[in-house]
């Protein structure tokens, strides 16, 4: 795929889903963010594993531009990017344990999930 075609497949794949997460199987940052995201809303996250998607380097250089990094996971949320595992974690673990976040981070995960539509459990 070149450039544009790279950019249209991202964007489809955020439309299309309510919560998409592009991922890799060997990074334990991924395997985090899918955990919570998987059990806030099951029915309603997909999960796109690039390690041998044969456009990888192509769809990573994509995220560094649009996103700011060029790491898994990326994480977007009713056709947005919502972030990566430390913004996903950030976003619900407060609610669970009480750890000390920001009011903005608390709890924003879930407002976001909800804004999608998604059916949280």
């Amino acid at each position: 795929m070149d450039d544009h075609q790279v950019a249209a497949w991202v964007e489809q794949q955020a439309r299309q889903n309510k919560v998409v997460v592009f991922s890799r199987t060997t990074c334990p940052y991924c395997v985090k963010a899918n955990g919570i995201l998987m059990t806030e809303a099951p029915s309603d996250v997909t999960v796109v594993q690039l390690d041998d998607h044969p456009d990888r380097p192509a769809i990573m250089e994509y995220f560094r531009n649009t996103t700011g990094a060029a790491t898994v996971p990326r994480v977007f949320i009713n056709g947005k990017f919502f972030g990566d595992c430390s913004k996903t974690v950030c976003g619900i673990i407060a609610l669970r344990h009480d750890v000390q976040v920001s009011a903005q981070q608390s709890g924003e995960l879930r407002k976001v999930l909800l804004d999608a539509g998604c059916h949280l459990e």
